[in-house]
């Protein structure tokens, strides 16, 4: 198949670790034989002459797959001879297109109309966040119920609507969408993410890896921390990523004048966080809103426990490999005593190994080829 990706994030010379998982379904897909190009959706105005580009052309080790990715800017759209002669050309050249996350079909919004066969992956951000901007004025909810039932009704005309845990489709149907055709295909792990062999006398090390931001929770990490400290011994903290509250949390570790050493890498290469997970006692989760978590099952595909909150694809992505901690009063010591209880009683390792079996990149995008196949069948019965 001949397979259109539209999607705002995509490894970039500047980012090369943007959206990684995408360029990792992309690769599997084209080694099963299919042809992938991407066409990148730019908002920035920054942006606007950015110029098509070869992953290759990146020259990252991990990254080496030949993929062409073509820029598409939000001010293309108001331009009708551009975007017809664009769809035109998706048209001529594309079996199936498919969109990630939602927000991407706002820049093809008469896709149907043009009757090219598409599904569209919500990967959770798409589906948690919208309707929430502005909801403080009246103007501002007014917008967002209208973008909301737009967007829904986007969702509900597409060919087939995936979702990468149970519940961004339940949040997905609560908020009006209602798909004739839809499944959960969760996100895969790649082979960096194995076990290694860890020594006797290794470490106590907790660590989280993600975005330093509020829906991550990290405004209460070092809490955690501090009370987890106190219940148990623990070597070292250690803080994985950057984000706008990098400085407050670095400010919390001195106030809480923690006797374990924090250490805040930034934000390294996907290499360097396996690496990093690999020497990991447990890996904390404590997000108020996730769709999924890969770090979830990264971690555990390196032996590692993962201690989560209860919000979002969060436990689905634990299963048995971990320890779900609800959301509700005095959830930081709850948390803090959740990790200290794992260090102290650790999950057995084949309970970790067997919350992952499933979880290969070859297996997410087999699913997604059938998929394909189903919506390319059913669009091609149509037409007869």
């Amino acid at each position: 198949m001949n397979i259109l990706f539209v999607t705002n994030y995509f490894p970039t010379q500047k980012d090369p670790q943007a959206a990684i998982f995408l360029y990792w379904r992309a690769k599997e897909l084209v080694e099963m034989g299919h042809a992938i190009t991407v066409l990148k959706w730019n908002q920035d105005i920054r942006d606007y002459k950015q110029k098509p580009y070869n992953i290759l052309d990146i020259q990252n080790p991990i990254l080496n797959c030949n993929i062409d990715v073509f820029p598409y800017h939000s001010l293309d759209a108001y331009r009708p001879r551009f975007k017809n002669k664009t769809y035109q050309w998706i048209k001529e050249t594309f079996d199936v297109v498919h969109f990630h996350w939602l927000w991407s079909m706002t820049v093809f919004p008469t896709i149907k109309q043009w009757d090219i066969p598409y599904v569209v992956t919500c990967h959770g951000s798409d589906i948690y966040r919208m309707g929430e901007s502005f909801n403080n004025w009246a103007l501002g909810r007014w917008i967002n119920k209208i973008v909301m039932k737009n967007q829904m009704k986007r969702l509900s005309q597409a060919e087939h609507a995936i979702f990468v845990s149970t519940d961004i489709k339940g949040v997905a149907l609560e908020k009006g969408a209602t798909p004739m055709h839809s499944s959960v295909v969760p996100n895969g792990i790649n082979a960096l993410f194995h076990p290694t062999q860890k020594k006797q006398t290794q470490k106590v090390i907790v660590g989280y890896v993600g975005m330093l931001a509020f829906k991550k929770r990290a405004d209460k990490l070092i809490e955690i921390f501090h009370k987890a400290s106190k219940l148990t011994h623990i070597d070292q903290f250690l803080v994985i990523g950057e984000g706008p509250l990098a400085d407050q949390m670095k400010a919390d570790a001195l106030r809480h004048e923690l006797n374990v050493q924090v250490a805040f890498t930034g934000k390294v290469s996907v290499e360097s966080v396996a690496s990093y997970m690999q020497h990991m006692t447990i890996l904390v989760l404590p997000s108020r809103v996730e769709g999924f978590g890969c770090v979830i099952k990264e971690a555990q595909a390196c032996g590692v426990p993962v201690v989560g909150s209860s919000n979002g694809g969060i436990p689905e992505a634990i299963g048995q490999g971990g320890v779900v901690v609800e959301e509700g009063p005095n959830f930081e010591f709850r948390f803090a005593t959740a990790i200290a209880n794992q260090i102290e009683q650790p999950i057995d390792q084949e309970r970790i190994k067997a919350s992952v079996e499933s979880y290969d990149w070859a297996s997410t995008v087999k699913q997604e080829v059938d998929i394909y196949t189903q919506v390319i069948s059913r669009h091609d019965n149509a037409a007869v």
